[in-house]
């Protein structure tokens, strides 16, 4: 009986003993488990602010280097305007100068053409034709004319359009516990180097211990050369009669990445009432997926017949015409080849009394029949201001 009772206290020692080590461990595992626990909190908040701190830079950077791209193209295709409706500053209805030309179709894609030379409103006017491009920069700009600058619009442009590329409430929707806040006013500059353009975005974002400030996209286009060498084709062709295309290299100097022709290299398209004009540059942005041209229109502009007896510049069977009553018979051969200029380089007729004949011509039965020649060069759009010479015919 002793040893029964003896072996039950010991049963029950060891139960009891068994208990206190399972509570024990028990309690140690709860413990472990809590510090692991803890651990991976921490280990998932570091690795959001690390995954933060990472893909907020390239985000940023990644919508400021695509609006800055597709600045540089759009202010290219329309001859630097960027107009609202696409994010820039120029007014969609702006008629002033008639500066958009709707559906300007080149290479098959449909732009809105900006002029740079329009017609003169006086065709007796001693230039020929009306500078009307935008101004690159404000350090262009003349005092007293305040104006909307291709800096303006491509700056605008880029501010619109990252913002709507890099959703700063999307932003704060996916990063819910950092914070994501505008400790600043986010701005755009733009400055035009001699290969490229350079765009600086300031934009003070906190999220949590991280502080972002500046970044600088550059698009590797001379497009300040580019501008710069046009804005020199367009003040050397209302001012200088005989500059043409051709003339570009020897007056300009443009770089010699730099070069400028018409449209197919045809130089004509009066007929559609302007020509489209292309600074090109062989030194292209790899990183775009389409070349940087700059495209402006000249406006079909009137010829110009030179006043014929004071230039001498007439002749009738080689001798100059000084006088504005001329002596002929049939068959004389009249000369106005150095008379008659076209600032668009077009090729002209003259008109005399309404009917056309080469600059070199002989004189026939009709003309014989007239006592009084108006003449006028005519481009196959629009003639010159008319002259008139008193005819005699013997």
């Amino acid at each position: 009986m002793g040893c029964s009772s003896s072996k039950k206290a010991q049963m029950f020692i060891f139960v009891i003993v068994a208990i206190v080590v399972v509570v024990l461990v028990g309690l140690a595992l709860l413990v472990v488990n809590n510090i692991k626990s803890q651990r991976s909190v921490a280990q998932v908040k570091n690795q959001t602010a690390s995954t933060l701190s990472n893909s907020i830079p390239s985000m940023i950077q990644t919508c400021l280097d695509s609006s800055a791209k597709n600045a540089v193209y759009l202010a290219g295709q329309q001859g630097g305007y960027i107009f609202k409706s696409q994010g820039g500053l120029t007014p969609d209805d702006y008629s002033l100068f008639g500066v958009r030309v709707a559906n300007l179709n080149i290479n098959g894609l449909k732009y809105g053409g900006a002029y740079w030379i329009l017609e003169p409103n006086n065709v007796e006017t001693s230039t020929y034709g009306v500078f009307v491009f935008p101004y690159l920069s404000h350090s262009d700009i003349l005092p007293g004319f305040p104006t909307v600058t291709v800096q303006d619009n491509m700056r605008a442009y880029v501010m619109n359009h990252f913002q709507k590329c890099f959703d700063l409430e999307k932003v704060k929707q996916e990063f819910k516990n950092a914070n994501v806040h505008l400790v600043g006013e986010p701005s755009v500059s733009v400055s035009f180097n001699k290969q490229n353009v350079v765009f600086i975005l300031k934009y003070p974002l906190s999220a949590y211990n991280h502080q972002y400030t500046s970044f600088t996209s550059t698009v590797n286009i001379p497009f300040g050369s580019m501008y710069k060498s046009a804005e020199c084709f367009v003040n050397n062709d209302i001012h200088n009669l005989t500059f043409d295309v051709n003339s570009f290299n020897s007056v300009c100097h443009p770089p010699k990445e730099i070069s400028l022709l018409p449209y197919n290299e045809a130089g004509n398209n009066n007929h559609a009432g302007y020509s489209i004009m292309i600074v090109n540059s062989t030194l292209q942005d790899p990183s775009m997926n389409k070349p940087v041209v700059l495209y402006f229109l000249r406006q079909n502009r009137h010829p110009v017949l030179i006043n014929l007896t004071k230039s001498k510049c007439a002749k009738l069977n080689g001798h100059a015409i000084t006088s504005d009553s001329i002596t002929v018979k049939k068959g004389d051969k009249l000369d106005f080849t150095t008379c008659a200029f076209d600032p668009d380089e077009d090729k002209l007729m003259l008109d005399v009394n309404n009917a056309l004949h080469q600059l070199t011509f002989t004189v026939d039965n009709k003309l014989c029949t007239s006592s009084k020649w108006t003449i006028s060069a005519y481009d196959g759009k629009i003639k010159s201001y008319p002259q008139t010479l008193k005819v005699k015919c013997s």
